[in-house]
């Protein structure tokens, strides 16, 4: 594996292989030599504008000549990029014959200036960089300290399959849209009455065309629901009632594990962000998912970042996340699992004999067996997801909804890779910003069976109702509702077969 040095700036900052391939001259060249390695003839296309270099192979059948090439990109690229000036070109180019080489050609005049200044530029914008990595390699970088994060190296899916490409969620209807800001998850009681948590901390009750607030899990502050005022004002994120469907267990990002009872409008803490476990208090807690016998399965993020710096967390490569269980009949927690990379959505199968854990960093699904013959063991559920995966719930035909916060991009893959990168970007551009620019509005939910493979898909290709940032899937039996971390509406769509 190619390890690059902290002095190859070009290496952290571009992918190599564009790199070379943008850079080279365009030059098709065959050689032919004698026995004793001298040249004695050569074949040319100085303009490449029949073969553009890439020769890998000449086979010869006597008066004739068979060119094999690797990769013609370049050439085809150059067509679509400047269409107009290329067929000017074309056309001055019968002037040329039989010397297109000549410096008086038109076409090879362009073809050398267009290189050149090519050239100059790449070369000037690698002089920018290597000066502003000098200048700000001493500036402080607070304690962001990022990692090449190894999963990012595999190509992700091809949307086919299971995966086809198709409009299912820009059906969606936005309900109570307006009077809702980042409503994450989603709950009912016993009877059916949804509930959502949202950016300002408030929880509310959904009933009919009404929003009416239960409770506050922080305090009211006059900026509840920026990202400033959220330590204070709440955050809360993954909900579920208990098997009663009384009470509301709420999984708060900055105030803990709470217990929430909607007739009384009571708050009570059922586990405080401090001390945490194990000397690391819980800094980011995300969702949970309570099992039969009232165990509280729930994730921690990031021992490291908070909600409000989630960019961070999954731009460093941090893995500090965990799964916690929380026994409420002893108070005893234990951790188990570690070292993840974003612990985020949790999700007990319908036997009660695993937990399911989405890591968001890792773009895939952990398995921690909690009964059975493999009780304490974990492996991976489902891998090299097609976006950031997010909260897990039940399907109503079996299996798992899953909610992908944002699809993956081909800069974002190739990002995650260079460490060094992304300690430069991090001093120079707010990361949230820069990932806001480089994130595609797309809307995508997936489906999957008990052994993690995908077998549904709805997707909103412009992200015209749903541009992303779908956390969380309520299944309804024929009406699924959606959770979102950001939009100002909690998602309904009416299935149909």
């Amino acid at each position: 594996m190619f390890e690059p040095t902290n002095t190859c700036l070009s290496v952290k900052v571009f992918y190599l292989p564009w790199l070379v391939n943008f850079a080279g001259p365009n030059y098709g060249l065959i050689l032919e030599l004698d026995r004793n390695g001298y040249i004695t003839r050569s074949f040319q296309d100085p303009t490449g504008s029949v073969v553009p270099r890439h020769i890998s192979e000449v086979y010869d059948d006597g008066n004739v000549l068979y060119l094999g090439c690797y990769h013609i990109s370049r050439f085809l690229l150059r067509v679509t990029w400047l269409p107009i000036i290329l067929s000017s070109v074309f056309f001055y180019q019968k002037l040329c014959e039989p010397h297109p080489h000549s410096y008086t050609c038109p076409s090879f005049r362009f073809q050398r200036t267009v290189t050149g200044v090519t050239g100059m530029l790449i070369t000037l914008f690698l002089l920018i960089l290597s000066a502003l990595d000098v200048l700000f390699f001493f500036l402080p970088n607070s304690n962001f300290d990022p990692k090449a994060v190894s999963v990012f190296e595999k190509t992700r899916p091809k949307f086919e399959g299971a995966l086809k490409v198709n409009s299912i969620l820009a059906k969606t209807q936005k309900w109570h849209e307006g009077d809702l800001v980042g409503p994450e998850s989603i709950a009912a009681d016993s009877t059916g009455t949804l509930y959502a948590g949202l950016a300002d901390g408030r929880i509310v009750k959904l009933e009919g065309d009404k929003v009416v607030d239960v409770v506050r899990t922080g305090k009211q502050m006059a900026n509840c629901g920026t990202p400033e005022a959220e330590p204070t004002c709440g955050r809360p994120l993954g909900m579920r009632f208990d098997k009663y469907g009384i009470n509301l267990i709420v999984a708060d990002a900055y105030l803990g594990l709470l217990e929430v009872n909607p007739k009384a409008r009571t708050v009570s803490t059922l586990v405080p962000p401090s001390p945490g476990m194990n000397n690391r208090p819980f800094r980011f807690v995300n969702d949970l998912d309570i099992a039969r016998d009232r165990t509280i399965y729930f994730t921690d993020s990031s021992s490291k970042w908070q909600r409000r710096q989630l960019h961070y967390s999954i731009l460093e490569g941090d893995n500090t996340g965990r799964l916690m269980a929380y026994h409420p009949k002893t108070g005893e927690m234990e951790v188990l699992m570690d070292g993840l990379h974003f612990a985020n959505g949790v999700q007990i199968s319908p036997d009660g004999d695993h937990v399911l854990v989405a890591e968001t960093g890792a773009l895939r699904i952990m398995k921690y067996y909690i009964k059975g013959e493999h009780e304490g063991k974990s492996e991976v559920f489902a891998q090299n997801l097609p976006g950031f995966p997010d909260n897990i719930r039940l399907s109503s035909k079996g299996g798992y909804w899953v909610g992908i916060a944002t699809v993956r991009t081909d800069f974002f893959d190739l990002f995650q890779l260079y460490p060094r990168a992304k300690s430069f970007t991090a001093k120079v551009f707010s990361l949230p910003w820069l990932i806001g620019k480089t994130s595609r509005n797309y809307g995508l939910l997936l489906e999957l069976d008990e052994n993690g493979h995908i077998t549904r898909s709805f997707h909103d290709p412009t992200g015209s109702v749903i541009p992303g940032s779908l956390s969380e899937v309520h299944d309804d039996g024929d009406v699924l509702f959606f959770g979102s971390f950001r939009s100002p509406f909690v998602g309904r769509l009416e299935l149909k077969d």
